[in-house]
């Protein structure tokens, strides 16, 4: 055999062994420190439970989201498309119309509200009632929410959702309704943090209070900043925690891409 050949042969070998080493040390100290990670999480949802703070499984899965736009939509409706709807009285303020029934409508309490009020939100009784999509988790007795999706998450917020009001004698008396048009995306996909990644965050810095229960933890956009005449919307995990001490909720919110308290910032 050539010599010169042995010696490319055993270069080679060389290249190829220090290869595989590097490999294998990167892929173990990407181990260690993911599993390092998942046991400080498991360490602090441990935590959690013996401050008597409750919640369902969380998932350590995370999920993808995008950085979106939708032009402002103040005006999104008119007085002669408010006309247009029949059996009710309709106004519009600020982008938000609020309506009552002339005639309450009756429905049946418990899990199939959904089914009832499909055909109200999808009818023409409301305008562009198909593009809204029903949120058990959002809705409460008195309030069914629909919203509009990002993505196939919901918008958080009342300028993209539908709220029902039932009063006590299970009759829906009206609703109010915020519109966004088309979302367009500023930027590619990105991957955001998981449900127990947002949730322990807000244990470890106070925001979660002892004795209290994690109702759920969604995950939808809310508005970022709006920038010459442009709202920008981004993944947040909402996650609405009750005191197990008084009927008291509120709804914190964590930035599912940089895992920080989420604020909304306003710009010209």
């Amino acid at each position: 055999m050539n010599f010169k050949r042995i010696q490319w042969i055993f270069i080679l070998a060389f290249v190829l062994l220090d290869l595989g080493l590097c490999l294998s040390l990167f892929m173990g100290t990407q181990f260690h420190n993911s599993t390092q990670q998942q046991s400080q999480t498991q360490i602090t949802l441990k935590e959690m439970k013996n401050d008597m703070i409750s919640f369902n499984q969380l998932s350590n899965k995370r999920r993808d989201g995008y950085y979106v736009s939708a032009a402002d939509n103040q005006q999104w409706t008119n007085n002669n498309h408010l006309n247009t709807l029949k059996g009710q009285s309709a106004r519009i303020s600020n982008g938000i119309v609020t309506s009552t029934f002339d005639k309450t409508i009756k429905v049946k309490p418990g899990i199939q509200i959904q089914a009832q009020l499909d055909k109200l939100v999808h009818s023409k009784r409301i305008l562009h009632g198909q593009q809204y999509t029903y949120s058990a988790a959002l809705s409460s007795t008195h309030q069914v929410v629909y919203t509009q999706t990002v993505h196939g998450q919901p918008v958080l917020e009342r300028d993209g959702q539908i709220r029902i009001r039932i009063n006590d004698n299970n009759e829906v008396t009206g609703y109010t309704q915020g519109y966004v048009g088309q979302f367009k995306n500023l930027r590619p996909r990105a991957m955001t943090v998981s449900q127990q990644q947002a949730v322990t965050w807000l244990y470890r810095h106070n925001q979660i209070a002892n004795n209290s229960r994690i109702r759920y933890v969604l995950l939808g956009y809310a508005k970022s900043e709006t920038v010459n005449n442009r709202t920008v919307y981004l993944p947040v995990w909402n996650v609405n925690v009750k005191s197990k001490a008084d009927d008291n909720s509120q709804n914190l919110r964590v930035n599912a891409f940089s895992n920080t308290i989420f604020t909304t910032k306003q710009s010209n």
